[in-house]
Order: structure tokens, then C-alpha cells, then sequence
């Protein structure tokens, strides 16, 4: 008589028996509980996971195998619409116990949406792989994907990666291109393809980072460098005063006003 939504069969404890992965309505107010059923010699033994948001009475779901590295055995990856989990078998005296090792309440916000999970090999000679779980974001702060890894030293999941990493690293190779090669064409044709992907990139400079956005004012403001250095003064103007429209309250729309002076026509 208890509700349940999302059921799904794995085998969770790898021990060659089909098991049950699902949420169930034993939580506090009736809320959705992560629980496994673990199918066992001697009968079906219920063990309790996590606890989770609460979710409709009807939960789509998905179920994969995933081995983070040779050394740690088949995971089991668990996805609903509102949260995922990553659950190991720890081996005891008689059975085992389930255990979530993606700790969703770090790595995902609540009121966030589950699009899907990714399982992709590690291009290192561990043939170690990684897990990306996609998520449909509650505001801008929030990144659509994080990719974890496994921490061996640790014996957990840890974070890799959030949305925002590549976008970061052509950023620093549009400085390298201005600052330091001194190619002006070179560094407007990475930033060119940056502001093609406008509503893609991050908010901020750096991971974690909190308060005003700071990525896109930044590579406006490199924009009209670009422009300057390659004398395309109209392109410049452009990329300033977008700048200092866009941002008035960046400290680099103050720098971008003091370009814009005013010319004698």
C-alpha cells in the first residue's frame, strides 16, 4: 500500500540477482524516499538510500551500469526527474549495504530537473571514466551539467567539472592571443566564436564565483581591444559601447566609457 514511482530493475549489489531501484512515499508528509530492493537468497530486503524532493505521482526514470575505475566494480546509476544517485554495494559480514556515493545534495540544487546522464571513458591509460548528469537549471547560477570522477584515495565521487570549463579555457587563450603573441586577428576570430555561443557561456570568471556576472563583460571588453589592436575602430565602438550599455555597473564599463570619447565630426 505504499506509493512508489520510477521503479527499475538493476542488479545493484552485483551479485548476478535482479534488484529494484525506486522512490517510495515512506518520507516525511508523504514525500518520495530513494530505496533498494535488494533481491537476496533468502528474500527481497528493503534498504533505505536517501531521501528526496518531492516529486508527482509519476516519475520517469533510467537505470546504467558505470565503472569510474577497473578497481571499484560496477556502480549503478540511478536517474529520476528530479534528482540522481550513484549507488555501490559495500560488502558485509551477510549481504550488503547500498550506499549513494554522487551525494546529489552537493553536486545538484534543489528544485532542479534531471535531463539525462552521460557515461564517457577517460581518454588516460586507467581506462578510468567519468559521469555527466545534465539538468535543466532553476536560474543562471546554477551550471546545466557536472561531470564527477572517481577519487581513489577518497573512495568516492568527486567533482571534475561543471558547465562553463571550455568556455573558460578559450577565454585564457584570447589573453594569450592579445598579451602575449600579440595577434589581434588571431585572439577577435576565438572571441568571434565565444559570442556565437552567447547564452552558453558562464557567469562568472571563475568557478564558485557569487555576485555581479563578470565572464561576458570581460570578453566584451576584449572584443574592443581586439578591435583596436586590428584598427577596426568602427567594431571597437561597437564592442565598448555594448560594454558599457549592457553593464553600466562593471568596473571595465567605466574603462569602456573613457574609450568612447567623444570625436569632432
Amino acid at each position: 500500500g505504499i506509493p512508489y514511482a520510477g521503479l527499475q530493475v538493476a542488479d545493484v549489489d552485483n551479485d548476478g540477482r535482479r534488484d529494484w531501484v525506486g522512490l517510495f512515499g515512506t518520507g516525511w508528509d508523504g514525500r518520495l524516499d530513494l530505496w533498494v530492493l535488494l533481491n537476496s537468497a533468502s528474500g527481497i530486503e528493503a534498504q533505505w538510500v536517501a531521501a528526496t524532493e518531492n516529486e508527482p505521482g509519476s516519475v520517469p526514470s533510467a537505470v546504467a551500469a558505470f565503472t569510474p575505475d577497473p578497481s571499484v566494480g560496477p556502480l549503478t546509476v540511478y536517474q529520476w526527474t528530479g534528482g540522481a544517485a550513484v549507488l555501490q554495494a559495500v560488502p558485509l559480514v551477510t549481504g550488503s549495504r547500498i550506499l549513494d556515493r554522487l551525494e546529489t545534495s552537493h553536486l545538484i540544487g534543489p528544485g532542479m530537473q534531471q535531463q539525462s546522464f552521460a557515461i564517457t571513458p577517460n581518454a588516460g591509460p586507467d581506462g578510468a571514466s567519468t559521469l555527466t548528469v545534465r539538468q535543466n537549471p532553476a536560474n543562471n547560477w546554477i551550471p546545466p551539467w557536472v561531470t564527477v570522477g572517481w577519487d581513489a584515495r577518497a573512495q568516492t565521487l568527486v567533482e571534475i567539472d561543471r558547465a562553463g570549463a571550455a568556455e573558460r579555457v578559450r577565454l585564457k587563450e584570447v589573453e594569450r592571443l592579445l598579451f602575449e603573441a600579440h595577434d589581434p586577428e588571431a585572439a577577435s576570430a576565438v572571441i568571434g566564436a565565444l559570442i556565437a555561443d552567447w547564452w552558453e557561456l558562464p557567469r562568472m570568471l571563475r568557478y564558485g564565483g557569487h555576485g555581479p556576472e563578470t565572464f561576458r563583460p570581460y570578453l566584451r571588453y576584449l572584443q574592443g581591444l581586439a578591435a583596436e589592436e586590428t584598427g577596426d575602430e568602427a567594431a571597437a565602438v561597437a564592442a565598448y559601447w555594448t560594454l558599457w550599455n549592457d553593464y553600466p555597473l562593471h568596473p571595465l564599463a567605466y574603462v569602456a566609457a573613457q574609450r568612447l570619447e567623444l570625436r569632432a565630426p
